[in-house]
């Protein structure tokens, strides 16, 4: 899986994480979130946000996993992609 380190800033709602995976599709297989506030509740919604957007529009993402700490990751699988 390809990570991709994106800020909390850049997901700050759901068109902006929409037009974020608009942009980078082709290539991505996976994404890493870096929550630089540390707010795994936010990293949790920010990665529903990101798997639920993909799914809708049937982007090959095969996960998400969010960086909330560099020892701690949490992976999120796609709707309807689980063990694809």
């Amino acid at each position: 899986m390809t990570h991709f380190l994106i800020s909390s800033e850049q997901l700050d709602s759901v068109d902006r994480a929409a037009t974020l995976l608009d942009h980078m599709h082709d290539a991505l297989h996976g994404i890493a979130i870096l929550c630089d506030n540390g707010n795994s509740d936010e990293a949790a919604a920010i990665a529903f946000i990101l798997s639920d957007c993909a799914y809708r529009q049937a982007e090959p993402l095969q996960d998400a996993v969010i960086s909330l700490q560099p020892s701690e990751q949490v992976c999120v699988p796609l709707h309807g992609k689980v063990g694809g």
